[in-house]
């Protein structure tokens, strides 16, 4: 009820967003971007593009939130990815469910590559994870690099180092995962929203710690560094640029639904900090469902909270807040009530296998 209440004061301008010429860039009529948090392309004739910059823990503009691409949209979504230097893409919907399509397929099968507009798409490889729960793919893009000139937009470089190849890409840890837990009963049962923090030398050394931990107390790379890269690179005409990404698909997340168990979801999302934190420079990660606001405003949620607890100056997560300010960048974010409970029987998991027992840092030494 509080939420609904505060968020009656939040801005709903979307001009760009019902600009008619806009209309078949929407998935859905009533799904779509704010304008003052609107990621906006930089080099097409139509700046337009449902998706909205969501901020993290303590993060700026550390996701992009965005609708499943359209076959009409699969040139700017990639675009966007080339402009915003991401290297991870999150999708957590299935391309048909219930019969209905969900997602446009915008990328190409293995071992095979799609032109979409000016960047090539190949897809490199497909793993899927230890649990069962998503796959990794990987993927290269290639472009025609531009070159450097004083009409260059000074917050963005005209290319950026490219990241190391797939083969020398620092890998997750891949050791077997126990993906099986207790199920819910009552998922309206969970924690308390507040949870309390563990001191630091009381967290564990696992490597799903270390991955949120690392990317809830580590700030990016400045842009202005980025710029020097970029300025010390020879570019040509002709020359091409190649950056690697990978797309986890979560393949277990019914829609309007939860997933049976919270474990896939947190070891995906450690999977993806620890390639984010290993890859300086990195930028915003993109998170789609079929609408970018239900699933993906979940998965947003649960990496805010899980990074809040491990951080040590922190003292609880209040999940009323966290949705509220996540619909104050995209309206409808954490969109069904199951979905805002999955949150907290996410972070009760969490803590419950990642994090010790006692709460005071010191092992309980009692016979």
């Amino acid at each position: 009820m509080w939420i609904c209440e505060q968020e009656q004061l939040l801005s709903t301008d979307q001009t760009s967003a019902k600009d008619p010429q806009n209309k078949d860039k929407n998935r859905y009529s009533n799904i779509l971007p704010l304008e003052h948090s609107r990621v906006k392309l930089e080099n097409a004739k139509n700046d337009y593009i449902n998706a909205n910059y969501i901020h993290g823990y303590n993060k700026k503009n550390q996701f992009i939130a965005a609708q499943g691409p359209l076959a009409n949209t699969a040139n700017d979504f990639w675009e966007m990815v080339w402009e915003q230097n991401s290297i991870s893409v999150v999708m957590t919907t299935k391309l048909i469910e219930n019969g209905r399509l969900k997602c446009d397929q915008y990328w190409p099968n293995v071992e095979n590559s799609k032109q979409y507009d000016d960047i090539r798409v190949e897809t490199i490889d497909e793993i899927d994870s230890d649990c069962g729960s998503f796959l990794e793919r990987t993927m290269t893009l290639t472009k025609k690099a531009c070159k450097p000139n004083a009409k260059e937009s000074p917050k963005r470089p005209c290319a950026l180092p490219s990241p190391p190849k797939p083969n020398s890409m620092q890998k997750a840890d891949t050791t077997p995962r126990d993906c099986k837990t207790k199920s819910p009963s009552n998922t309206s049962q969970a924690t308390s929203p507040k949870v309390k923090v563990f001191h630091e030398n009381s967290l564990t050394t696992s490597p799903t710690v270390k991955a949120f931990r690392d990317r809830a107390v580590t700030k990016s790379v400045s842009e202005e560094s980025l710029e020097r890269s970029s300025d010390e690179m020879p570019v040509d005409d002709e020359q091409e640029e190649t950056r690697t990404i990978v797309q986890y698909y979560y393949k277990a997340w019914p829609d309007h639904g939860v997933p049976s168990s919270p474990n896939g979801v947190i070891e995906m999302l450690g999977a993806i900090n620890e390639r984010q934190e290993a890859q300086a420079g990195a930028g915003p990660i993109v998170v789609h469902c079929s609408a970018g606001v239900g699933r993906t405003g979940t998965m947003v949620a649960i990496d805010t909270a899980i990074k809040a607890v491990l951080d040590p100056k922190n003292g609880f997560v209040d999940f009323p807040r966290v949705i509220l300010d996540l619909r104050r960048q995209r309206q409808m974010m954490v969109q069904s009530l199951s979905q805002y409970a999955f949150c907290y029987y996410a972070l009760d998991e969490f803590v419950e296998k990642d994090m010790p027992d006692n709460d005071d840092g010191r092992e309980d030494n009692s016979a």
